[in-house]
């Protein structure tokens, strides 16, 4: 039997007669979400290439350094003023 390429996957599976089982019976709508990045959002003002390359680096270097020190949940501000934008973490309080 020669196994034929590029066949999508209703293509190899329509003579197939599997067991049912509970994923298949109970579950067949759902699909358990893929861990991949987060969906990137388009930014409202754009920056050059290596300008937010710098600021994605620095923001995980600060992540990281938080984490060491063992922050896990992190508060974001952005603080404007004298022509400058600041973006400052503090460790978030919980109740």
């Amino acid at each position: 039997m020669k196994i034929k390429k590029n066949l999508s996957d209703a293509e190899m599976l329509k003579n197939f007669n599997g067991q049912e089982t509970f994923e298949t019976v109970v579950l067949p709508e759902e699909k358990a979400p893929l861990k991949t990045q987060p969906p990137k959002t388009v930014p409202l003002v754009s920056l050059p290439e290596d300008t937010l390359g710098k600021l994605d680096k620095a923001v995980l270097q600060l992540r990281v350094k938080m984490k060491q020190q063992g922050v896990s949940e992190v508060k974001w501000q952005v603080l404007e003023g004298n022509g400058e934008i600041i973006l400052k973490a503090t460790a978030k309080k919980t109740v």
